[in-house]
C-alpha cells in the first residue's frame, strides 16, 4: 500500500513538473510576439506627412511640354501647409543650388502660403511659368524671362496690386496665350504684361 502511495506521488510529482514547464515554456513564446507586434506599429506612426502633397506637375515631361520651352524643372509640389517645392535640373539646378547638396527649392518661401499653383503658357513664344494663389488672395509668379532666358528662379509677388483673387485661368487667342486672375469682385485681370516685365502694369481683359 505505502509502495501505490509512494509511486501516486511520484506521478504527480512529474505532472506537476511538466505542467510548470510548460507554462514557463509558453510565457517565453509570448514575449517575442509582443516585441514583434510594438515593432510593426512604429513605422506606421512614423510617416505623419503621407498625403501631405495637394498637387504636383511635371513641366518638362514628355506629356506636358509638348512644343514648349523646356523649364529645367524636373517637378513642382504644392503642400498642404502653403509651401511649394522645386526641383530644378541642368543649368537651374547648377545657378540655384550651386555646391549645395540639396536637391530642391523653396522660391516662394517669402510670398507666403499658397492655396493653389498653376502651369500656364505665356505669350507665342513656347514661354511657361509657375503662378500661384496665395492665401491672402494676392498672386506670385516665377519671372518667366529670368527663368527661360537666365536660368533662375525669381518670385514676383502681389501681380495687380490686387488681394481679391480667387483664381486664375488660361486663355488662348490669335496673339498667343493670356494668364487672367480672377477676382472675387467679378473682375478678370490680365497678368501677362506684370510676369514678362516688372516696369508694367497690369491691363483689364477687353470684352
Amino acid at each position: 500500500m505505502k509502495k501505490t502511495i509512494a509511486i501516486l506521488l511520484a506521478l504527480l510529482l512529474i505532472l506537476s513538473m511538466s505542467f510548470a514547464l510548460s507554462s514557463c515554456k509558453k510565457a517565453e513564446e509570448e514575449i517575442p510576439e509582443q516585441t514583434t507586434e510594438t515593432t510593426e506599429d512604429t513605422p506606421e506612426e512614423k510617416p505623419e506627412d503621407a498625403g501631405e502633397i495637394v498637387k504636383t506637375f511635371e513641366p518638362d515631361s514628355e506629356e506636358v511640354i509638348a512644343h514648349d520651352l523646356p523649364m529645367q524643372i524636373e517637378s513642382v509640389i504644392l503642400y498642404k501647409d502653403g509651401s511649394i517645392k522645386i526641383t530644378p535640373t541642368e543649368d537651374l539646378k547648377k545657378n540655384e543650388l550651386a555646391d549645395s547638396e540639396a536637391d530642391s527649392v523653396m522660391p516662394f518661401a517669402e510670398s507666403g502660403k499658397a492655396t493653389d499653383i498653376f502651369l500656364c503658357r505665356i505669350g507665342n513664344g513656347g514661354y511657361r511659368t509657375i503662378v500661384a494663389l496665395m492665401d491672402d488672395g494676392t498672386v506670385s509668379a516665377v519671372n518667366t524671362r529670368a527663368l527661360i532666358e537666365d536660368h533662375i528662379l525669381a518670385v514676383m509677388d502681389n501681380l495687380g496690386g490686387r488681394d481679391s483673387f480667387t483664381g486664375v485661368e488660361q486663355e488662348e487667342n490669335e496673339d498667343g496665350f493670356s494668364i487672367i486672375g480672377k477676382t472675387k469682385e467679378g473682375d478678370d485681370v490680365l497678368l501677362d504684361p506684370v510676369i514678362l516685365s516688372e516696369n508694367e502694369e497690369p491691363q483689364p481683359v477687353e470684352e
